[in-house]
């Protein structure tokens, strides 16, 4: 019975009048604590994230295993192991360039590389120029060209290369031109002092261009013609000594003697041989910076110089 004597037909001491009799009321509750549709008794995952597409076992449908589910990875072939963004998509590192050389940044068109010439005309003036001295070096015989690699390294600065650089780039642009070719001189001069007082380039630069300038000022337009692709008179190529330089180049004739007309004998000094008196015309001397004249001692070590006449191209025994 229930409480005071009434009815209490399912004996749980509630009476009837104050218990609604419903059996299912007193089942067991099934709970499901990641709220994922499993019951915890039957959930072998129940940490799962709410709301995340899990299968029979309450564990989450993920075929790559980057903690995505299926149902929301759009990148459903990820590799193992990789960083994922939260869409289940690889997140690709970029790498950092290595730094580039002053004349790949050039060519590339950097502002920063462009900001250190006077302007694009000169970029261009410098690119054509290289090009056109590559083309040139290309057709040299292999003596020649194992002549480049014999000289010894240049102690520039990399100022002192960018601002030869130019200049040679204005010698090859203007040369024909006498007049210009002046003015554009006589304008850089007027730069260099300028970046000078501004702190910009060093005082030894600016004595060094300012040098050759005033040189290059001297010169008529064939001596000029001359020294615009050779990069070993504005001091961009490494040095050789004359010795090397007559041993290669003896070597080089003395191999392709049968392309000429009437082939000479050549010898080194120490030949007993007879020599001719006057040089080959082919024969490179070296050119005095005091007076920009091709000079040649012929036979090598025998004290007689010969210089080059720049109306004919031969050479001429000098005498002092």
């Amino acid at each position: 019975d229930g409480f005071f004597g009434c009815p209490d037909d399912d004996k749980d001491g509630i009476a009837n009048i104050y218990d609604e009799i419903d059996n299912s009321q007193n089942q067991t509750v099934d709970l499901d604590t990641d709220l994922d549709g499993i019951i915890d008794s039957e959930d072998l995952c129940p940490d799962s994230t709410e709301g995340a597409f899990v299968d029979i076992n309450g564990c989450l449908v993920d075929s790559d295993g980057d903690g995505i589910d299926d149902l929301q990875d759009k990148c459903p072939n990820s590799k193992v192991g990789a960083v994922i963004n939260i869409e289940g998509c690889e997140i690709v590192e970029e790498k950092e360039e290595q730094p580039k050389s002053y004349t790949e940044s050039l060519l590339a068109g950097e502002p920063d590389a462009i900001l250190k010439t006077v302007g694009v005309g000169a970029v261009i003036i410098a690119v054509l120029g290289f090009l056109q001295t590559n083309f040139v070096a290309a057709l040299l015989p292999d003596a020649v060209k194992w002549m480049q690699f014999a000289r010894r390294k240049s102690k520039l600065s990399k100022e002192e290369e960018q601002e030869l650089l130019y200049l040679q780039s204005l010698v090859q642009a203007y040369y024909y031109d006498y007049q210009t070719i002046s003015e554009e001189l006589q304008q850089l001069k007027s730069e260099l002092t300028a970046r000078f007082t501004n702190n910009e380039i060093k005082q030894s630069t600016r004595e060094k261009i300012n040098i050759l300038i005033s040189d290059l000022l001297q010169m008529d337009d064939i001596e000029m013609k001359r020294i615009a692709h050779d990069d070993t008179y504005f001091g961009l190529a490494g040095t050789i000594d004359i010795k090397s330089r007559n041993e290669l180049l003896e070597e080089e004739l003395a191999m392709r003697s049968d392309i000429f007309d009437q082939p000479e004998p050549v010898v080194v000094a120490s030949s007993v041989a007879t020599t001719p008196a006057i040089p080959n015309r082919n024969i490179a001397g070296e050119i005095n910076p005091a007076d920009n004249y091709e000079y040649l001692e012929y036979p090598s070590g025998s004290g007689v110089w010969h210089l080059r006449n720049n109306s004919t191209g031969e050479w001429e025994k000098w005498s002092n």
